[in-house]
């Protein structure tokens, strides 16, 4: 998500998980998201880069 001037939120990209059990942690700094979920029963690192 990116938070526009006016305040407002836009999607800039979603990730699909094929369950609703979704667990998830973002570090402190936002370079990583770290998730778990039921369907693929992994631990995934997502590391942030600028598009």
């Amino acid at each position: 998500m990116r938070k526009k001037e006016n305040g407002d939120f836009i999607i800039q990209q979603s990730i699909q998980f094929n369950t609703f059990n979704i667990f998830g942690q973002l570090s402190d700094n936002g370079d990583y998201l770290i998730t778990w979920d039921c369907g693929s029963k992994e631990i995934q690192v997502r590391q942030f880069k600028e598009l």
